[in-house]
């Protein structure tokens, strides 16, 4: 069909995304190296076009009803992308770790409860972690 092969090229830079998505493997956490974790985390978020969802948050509305035609679509867009960034933290969590972001509704919050119970690098020279140091 020689409509389509005028905009093959435009659609390859598409299908080369979805190519390299499919192999893109969200690592396991598993309560240890959390910053190692933590980065190549926002690495795939970023690249997915999710971080926003981390740094801006995202608030379900309260009812729906409010909004119509565009606006509406918007929102769902919206939280369609957020529960996408919620999925892959989700999927990046151990067994043990995975009862931590269970009950939250936004990857922000999801990503803030991992960073208080488990980064520790502000504590720098803590032998253990979880238990702050005595700076004085």
């Amino acid at each position: 069909m020689k409509l389509l092969e005028d905009y093959e090229d435009l659609l390859s830079p598409c299908k080369i995304m979805d190519t390299m998505f499919e192999g893109l493997e969200v690592p396991r956490f598993d309560g240890d190296n959390y910053v190692q974790w933590s980065i190549i985390m926002k690495t795939i978020l970023m690249v997915k076009d999710l971080w926003e969802f981390i740094e801006d948050g995202y608030e379900e509305p309260i009812t729906w009803s409010l909004f119509d035609g565009e606006e509406k679509k918007i929102k769902k867009e919206k939280q369609y992308q957020n529960c996408l960034a919620l999925m892959d933290i989700r999927k990046g969590m151990k067994e043990n770790v995975f009862p931590l972001v269970t009950s939250c509704k936004s990857a922000s919050i999801a990503w803030k409860v991992l960073k208080d119970v488990f980064d520790v690098s502000e504590y720098e020279g803590c032998v253990s972690k979880g238990k702050p140091c005595s700076f004085g």
